[in-house]
């Protein structure tokens, strides 16, 4: 038991160095064509510099459309009430509307994914990010909007 431990965890942090490695995107209108249409685990976050705050990890599941369809339609295009950064987004900032949580996300917010093919992968892996990044809306508890490190 301890051999296969050691190695779905060596994999999980292989995996999240690639994801915290992988290139930094705005959400800016040329986002959508450099979101591959394959499953992934992401990332969003706000970065300025050194100082930054880890807003979210998510995965794909199966629908069609992949991490383009999960990150720029569900995340930022199309939020709808399923839309999870939107959603938490508007949870913290009781005035905002989705238009003023779209502004924030394209001003403030950068994606970055991997590539995760097999289902089961994908999900242990946002869960392990999840545990080691501890991403503040995905927390059960949400620190306030005010103490985030946002420019």
């Amino acid at each position: 038991m301890h051999r296969a431990v050691s190695r779905n965890q060596a994999q999980c942090d292989r995996l999240l160095r690639e994801l915290l490695e992988a290139t930094a995107h705005t959400f800016k209108p040329g986002l959508q064509s450099a979101l591959p249409e394959q499953h992934g685990v992401y990332l969003i976050s706000t970065e300025n510099g050194e100082a930054s705050t880890l807003l979210w990890v998510g995965r794909t599941h199966d629908s069609k459309g992949g991490l383009r369809r999960r990150v720029w339609k569900d995340h930022f295009k199309e939020p709808t009430n399923s839309s999870d950064l939107p959603r938490r987004l508007l949870r913290e900032a009781l005035s905002w509307s989705v238009a003023d949580a779209k502004r924030w996300i394209s001003e403030q917010c950068k994606v970055r994914w991997i590539i995760v093919e097999d289902i089961q992968v994908r999900q242990w892996l946002e869960w392990y990010a999840q545990g080691v990044l501890r991403p503040v809306l995905n927390s059960a508890v949400t620190p306030p909007m005010s103490t985030w490190q946002i420019s």
